[in-house]
């Protein structure tokens, strides 16, 4: 059975969009428990769904055309809906706020991505999409950019620290040789394997009102908003959209190549196990 559900988003004062779905109601022991299980059951249809967690019931935005599918969107970012992040507070990041939906704004919660990166004998895989460069005369105005990273979390009692690395080409067997090819492999052109996202590997998330950086201006004077930061970092996807400067890691931004900060006009990260890990 579905039912009509409509969204009402702020663009720009006193323009508002009203979107409409049809969400299908099942019992709650029938519904997955992630965008992936949806996936093996139902297909490749991208949309809403309610998904079960160990935090309750919880509406998901389930990407299921990228790269193989089964991704679960945790955050996604445009510009278009008004929708303040850089200075929520940590219980606003902790249950998520927004709605999710292929063309809002909205951070999904730190106690549902917690529970979705810790499902596996393995990290989770996070997948990171960035397009364009708002920055002045960017040479990659119109640039699409991805990578994947093993990725989980903590729990609200670590600080919801960061577990991040490079995706690895290689793995070995059970008994420790001969290496082979690991089918879940993919890099993307966002990173290069030296001072980027992974540098704030063991970081703890910090937010204007907790913040658990050892250089504690850096969320506030940076407007880097809810994020994983240690002695600043090199991300913060979360940050100001529009920050009063442009580069030296200020607001939105995304270090690329190592050297150079970019600030996306579109973000989207959604993460899903591996599939050999179900």
């Amino acid at each position: 059975m579905f039912r009509l559900t409509c969204y009402i988003i702020t663009l720009f004062s006193p323009v508002v969009l009203l979107i409409c779905v049809f969400l299908q109601d099942v019992h709650a022991t029938d519904k997955p428990v992630s965008c992936q299980d949806l996936f093996q059951k139902h297909g490749s249809l991208s949309g809403i769904f309610e998904i079960r967690t160990k935090c309750g019931e919880k509406w998901a935005f389930c990407d299921q055309q990228s790269r193989g599918g089964g991704w679960t969107v945790i955050q996604q970012r445009n510009g278009l809906t008004g929708e303040t992040f850089w200075n929520r507070s940590w219980e606003d990041y902790k249950i998520g706020f927004g709605t999710p939906h292929s063309e809002s704004e909205f951070w999904l919660g730190n106690d549902v991505i917690h529970d979705l990166s810790n499902r596996g004998k393995r990290p989770a895989l996070l997948r990171v999409e960035l397009f364009g460069d708002r920055t002045p005369r960017s040479k990659w105005e119109n640039s699409y950019f991805v990578s994947e990273y093993d990725f989980r979390i903590g729990n609200e009692t670590a600080n919801y620290e960061l577990e991040i690395s490079a995706h690895r080409p290689l793995k070995k067997l059970s008994n420790g040789s001969l290496p082979r090819a690991d089918p879940e492999y993919f890099v993307g052109n966002a990173s290069f394997g030296w001072y980027d996202i992974t540098t704030d590997n063991k970081a703890p998330f910090s937010t204007v009102d907790k913040i658990n950086d050892p250089l504690p201006d850096c969320v506030i004077k940076f407007h880097l908003g809810g994020w994983w930061t240690k002695w600043c970092g090199t991300v913060s996807l979360n940050g100001e959209y529009t920050p009063e400067k442009m580069g030296g890691g200020y607001g939105l931004n995304w270090l690329f190549n190592g050297s150079y900060f970019i600030h996306p006009r579109r973000t989207r990260m959604m993460i899903r196990q591996r599939w050999d890990d179900l």
